[in-house]
């Protein structure tokens, strides 16, 4: 790390956190792809699961240890009795 970065942490809201949380979120999606295709060119296949977005997180400072209901809707305990949605294609 730059000796004029020592030291200095990331400001919520600001253009650099912003920059990095938008580029891990297109990383992500990019692999979600790559993947997508490697499976799709070797025959395999392609099921994602994913946290939907109906499912409110808490802030993180407002967990404390673990939480049998909340773990339940976020790992979608009801879908996954019912027959878990597959997903087989990457999000558009």
């Amino acid at each position: 790390m730059p000796d004029q970065l020592r030291g200095r942490a990331l400001v919520p809201g600001m253009p650099a956190d912003i920059s990095i949380s938008t580029l891990t979120m297109y990383r992500a999606v990019g692999d979600l792809y790559r993947i997508y295709f490697v499976t799709q060119g070797h025959g395999f296949d392609f099921s994602l699961a994913f946290i939907p977005d109906d499912v409110a997180v808490p802030p993180a400072s407002a967990i404390e240890g673990f939480e049998r209901g909340y773990m339940a809707a976020l790992c979608g305990y009801s879908l996954s009795r019912a027959g878990y949605p597959w997903r087989t294609t990457p999000p558009d």
